[in-house]
């Protein structure tokens, strides 16, 4: 299964747009606030009606517009299905398949499943019960039609037992045989999902627990554990016990809307002891994971959206993560990104077909062998502040650093804020052979042949200087650096060293090889 053909009108950002994509690999690169993302929401309209991030489908229209339509065409197995979505103001939402209008949107929900990395995501961890539930039901909606109609009966009979019981504290009155009828329509839809999500869960655990060790390369002990008041518990009589206490509070407090999972990090909750780069693995570690469990279940292949999932990882991670969408388990996939030269690494290494198309006020289809330009880009100022640098400009110069230098990220990382921490206006074309031997003449002077205190440094009195590699040293400088600004004077010394190597031809820099570069 993939999506052939896409056209939009009217939908967010966009007037009008069609597209042709790759069975395969499918990019979109450009500046933020373009309309990336929303090309990857237009596809997840398709397969579970509604919108991943914005629930109020009206406001989805273009601010100028009445309306929006959507429509893809897919290519299954032995046939091709057509799916529209539109909208108009105050109007019901319509959604057909190929040309035949749904009764109910139920009834599409698994046809087309998909699979959905987004930044919002943070919110499972970060946020209420709410969120965690609304996974596990969007997972295991899209391949059990059974579920999606017991979890709609549940709710819906869950919100006529909260008015009541608002009913009677308003009224001031209570009558007991009638929560009883709503009871009956809460218990034997809620006894099946409680069922379907433990084994849903039990399921799962193995499959997130291999994509978290392939991610992190670290042996962390993870884990997921679903809690609800229904285990070793019979709800009717769960209900009977708290119905005093809902009159009291005026709303259910007993049923699998209070369920809830905990993500746990070395056995304590990973919202409070998880760092920004532990929680982000976690998540899209979950996400590969609900990919898996969907294909076997389904036999189908989700299609899978990676909306901006490299940003914030260390390249090791980044790397992990691409070996892990080259499988060809992953069938057809969706990329945003902020820049093309990290897009174009990753395709040269999955080596799949694909298609990179430049979002900006206009799309544009980029040809294969477009060549990448390298720019010339004038840097000034500050440490990170210069304000005559784009973001990208500065991504890019770090993107041909990293490729230069592949094999000594502390070395990568401190030439990088060398060269930006040049404190004048300059233009440089960053070369592969210009900035190796630069960098080894800079540092040769600065932590060879010049004496090194280890006041400075803060080295054990048993290290000699002399006797540590390049990448020891810089690794070391950075670790031990106050953060407080004191660093700056030698930094834009060695910068100057840096720059003036590059734009004379690195002359007298150290070419032996002695340094371990």
């Amino acid at each position: 299964m993939h999506l052939e053909k896409l056209s939009l009108i009217n939908f967010k950002n966009y007037v009008q747009a069609d597209f042709n994509y790759s069975a395969r690999l499918n990019c979109f690169v450009g500046n933020n606030g373009t309309g990336k993302t929303n090309l990857l929401d237009a596809i997840h309209y398709l397969s579970l009606t509604k919108s991943y991030f914005n629930l109020v489908d009206s406001q989805n229209i273009r601010y100028d517009a009445d309306f929006f339509m959507i429509q893809g065409t897919f290519q299954m197995k032995q046939r091709t299905e057509t799916v529209s979505c539109s909208v108009q103001r105050n109007r019901k939402k319509k959604f057909s398949r190929n040309k035949k209008d749904y009764k109910r949107l139920a009834e599409h929900i698994g046809l087309l499943p998909v699979v959905m990395i987004s930044p919002s995501d943070s919110a499972i961890v970060t946020e209420g019960s709410e969120e965690r539930r609304k996974f596990m039901d969007t997972v295991i909606s899209q391949y059990d039609r059974s579920y999606l109609d017991d979890l709609i009966h549940y709710n819906r009979a869950l919100v006529q037992r909260n008015k009541l019981l608002k009913t009677f504290a308003k009224e001031e009155r209570y009558l007991p045989e009638s929560l009883e009828l709503w009871d009956e329509q809460l218990i034997p839809p809620g006894e099946r999902i409680f069922k379907k999500r433990v084994d849903f869960i039990q399921k799962l655990i193995p499959k997130f627990q291999k994509y978290y060790e392939t991610i992190s390369l670290r042996n962390e002990q993870i884990g997921l554990e679903y809690r609800s008041q229904l285990y070793n518990s019979d709800f009717r009589e769960k209900l009977v016990q708290c119905r005093e206490k809902d009159r009291i509070l005026q709303y259910s407090t007993v049923g699998i809307h209070k369920d809830d999972l905990e993500l746990k990090l070395d056995n304590r909750p990973i919202k409070r002891v998880g760092s920004q780069g532990q929680q982000k693995t976690f998540l899209v570690s979950l996400k590969f994971a609900k990919f898996d469990f969907i294909r076997d279940i389904t036999g189908k292949q989700p299609i899978l959206l990676l909306d901006d999932i490299f940003d914030k990882f260390d390249a090791k991670r980044v790397e992990q993560i691409i070996q892990i969408i080259s499988n060809p388990e992953f069938r057809q996939i969706f990329i945003t990104d902020t820049h093309k030269t990290r897009l174009e690494n990753i395709l040269t290494r999955i080596k799949a077909d694909y298609k990179v198309f430049r979002i900006n006020d206009k799309v544009t289809e980029i040809e294969k062998d477009e060549p990448t330009k390298v720019r010339k880009l004038p840097l000034n100022g500050r440490p990170f502040i210069s304000r005559s640098v784009m973001v990208e400009d500065l991504e890019e110069i770090q993107e041909q650093i990293m490729r230069a230098i592949p094999d000594e990220d502390s070395l990568k990382e401190a030439i990088f804020r060398l060269v930006i921490t040049y404190p004048r206006d300059w233009e440089v074309m960053i070369d592969e052979t210009a900035i190796r031997r630069a960098a080894a003449s800079a540092f040769e002077f600065h932590f060879i042949r010049r004496p090194v205190t280890s006041a400075r440094l803060r080295l054990p009195e048993d290290v000699a200087v002399a006797s540590l590699t390049s990448a020891d040293l810089v690794s070391l400088y950075w670790k031990t650096m106050d953060t407080d600004g004191d660093e700056i004077p030698v930094l834009n010394t060695l910068a100057g060293e840096i720059i003036q190597a590059v734009e004379t031809g690195a002359e007298g820099a150290n070419t032996s090889g002695e340094m371990d570069l």
